[in-house]
């Protein structure tokens, strides 16, 4: 365990990790049907309202990155402070993080889809414009997309920097 704040983990075993790679900490809510079902939700809500229904059990529903201090055996110390605790209860991993795509960027890009009233949801032609997953420390910089079902999605990102991005329609889709 460890608190919000804390910069040491004590590892289970030790890892093949060394000064200044970065790893990646995720933690789980546990189960459905666990008495600690929702904990984990509730920890990050502050303690302050209940989990809704839909997050209860959710895996790797929080994820922090840092690099590493240092490491001695089974424990580690990280450059940055943890932003939350730490619990066996939500299954703490600790993972090597290594992206395939570092330092990429897309600017001063105007994307222009044809007009299309809107058909409704999951009913769309598919106009969408940037997509970047998995990918770290990018950016999009000065970038207009006009018409587009979808305008810029960014799904498991990491210290990535959005930036003077405009979406317009052409005409009014509905």
């Amino acid at each position: 365990p460890a608190k919000r704040g804390d910069r040491v983990l004590k590892l289970s075993a030790p890892v093949k990790v060394k000064r200044g790679e970065w790893i990646r900490l995720v933690e789980s809510d546990p189960p459905k049907g666990d008495a600690a079902a929702g904990s984990l939700i509730r920890h990050l809500y502050g303690e302050i309202m209940p989990p809704g229904p839909g997050l209860i059990g959710a895996q790797r529903i929080v994820r922090f990155l840092s690099r590493v201090k240092s490491v001695a055996g089974s424990q580690m110390e990280l450059e940055r402070p943890l932003p939350y605790d730490v619990r066996a209860e939500w299954n703490p991993e600790i993972h090597r993080f290594v992206p395939s795509v570092r330092e990429f960027g897309v600017e001063h890009l105007s994307l222009h889809f044809p007009w299309t009233p809107y058909p409704g949801h999951f009913k769309e032609e598919g106009y969408n414009g940037l997509f970047l997953q998995n990918v770290s420390q990018c950016w999009v910089n000065d970038v207009e997309i006009q018409n587009s079902d979808f305008g810029l999605d960014l799904n498991s990102t990491n210290f990535c920097t959005v930036s003077k991005v405009t979406l317009t329609t052409s005409a009014d889709r509905g």
